[in-house]
């Protein structure tokens, strides 16, 4: 379509494995260092720490920033191993090494840090926030919003338990089952629905659940009629 130039000039770009991984790493570092240069002109940041371990059972910390630029900005900072022992002592090792050796950071400039209740964070000895507050007073530590609903759902009364098993119940029926979510898709197509999927339900992001249930109420009328027509219970 384009002529023996274009398939050339097409031809002449290199898709190997190393070039493509080489240009990904590329991007993300200059992503980063706009971010860290946006954060060094403002002197002002958030951050959002969370500790987990991998599917390779390596602990990971990851870090979000959070920034006025023409708004509030929120990206990922980095992500960092963990290895030998997940205490507040090491955790701090590595957030410091890299907000104030990499980033080139002060800690003044940062106001607060979310995260859960980890003792690993919030011990009043040999804490995270004990040691960061060793180096700036001012800083404010706040529990993590998704924590907190994550610990909310604890105590959930039954009758709002019985609501999103049934929803889940519900979504795992259409989506589980290729066929069902293939026929599911046609008919919301035919009938000109605004979506013609549901979506799933993931233990790790507590909020998704309010996700799952949004979209199971704007899709109602659609799932009811392919309920009645696959005589579902």
């Amino acid at each position: 379509m384009l002529g023996a130039a274009a398939v050339n000039a097409i031809k002449s770009i290199s898709f190997s494995d190393t070039t493509m991984a080489r240009r990904i790493e590329e991007m993300a570092c200059d992503v980063s260092l706009q971010v860290i240069e946006k954060i060094k002109q403002v002197k002002c940041f958030a951050l959002q720490l969370d500790e987990s371990t991998d599917i390779s059972n390596q602990a990971q910390l990851l870090m979000y920033v959070r920034y006025y630029d023409e708004g509030i900005n929120d990206q990922i900072l980095a992500c960092k191993s963990l290895l030998g022992k997940t205490t507040g002592e090491k955790i701090f090792e590595v957030l410091d090494g890299h907000i104030r050796a990499e980033c080139e950071f002060k800690w003044e400039w940062c106001t607060s840090i979310s995260s859960d209740g980890a003792a690993s964070i919030t011990g009043h000895t040999n804490g995270l926030i004990a040691r960061l507050k060793s180096v700036n007073l001012n800083l404010k530590w706040q529990h993590c919003m998704i924590h907190k609903q994550a610990l909310a759902t604890k105590k959930m009364s039954p009758e709002l338990h019985m609501v999103l098993d049934d929803a889940v119940k519900i979504v795992n029926y259409i989506k589980s089952r290729a066929l069902n979510s293939r026929l599911f898709k046609i008919m919301c197509e035919e009938m000109g629905a605004n979506h013609t999927q549901l979506l799933l339900h993931t233990e790790v992001r507590w909020l998704s659940r309010g996700r799952v249930l949004t979209r199971l109420f704007e899709m109602r009328h659609e799932v009811c009629t392919f309920l009645s027509d696959m005589k579902s219970d």
